[in-house]
């Protein structure tokens, strides 16, 4: 089976910063019936409208097996300034 995982988009500051992308990784793997993935996606970051400059990153992405054994993690964007 071929997996693909991405991470989250961090916020950005208004119109002036574009939307960093969160990282994107694919794998192959081999898996049997019966067998029971978890998989858990990231959020986008948000940002604070009050000062400007505080935007949040965004969060990872992870498909982990029944027994929490990582099989494949995309990390979140940061947040720009």
């Amino acid at each position: 089976y071929r997996i693909e995982a991405r991470g989250a988009a961090g916020s950005s500051a208004g119109n002036s910063h574009a939307l960093a992308s969160g990282a994107v990784i694919s794998g192959t793997f081999n898996l049997n019936e019966g067998d029971v993935l978890q998989i858990l996606v990231g959020q986008m970051g948000t940002g604070n409208s009050t000062h400007g400059n505080e935007n949040g990153g965004g969060g990872g992405s992870f498909v982990v097996t029944s027994s929490n054994s990582p099989l494949i993690i995309a990390g979140g964007a940061g947040g720009s300034p």
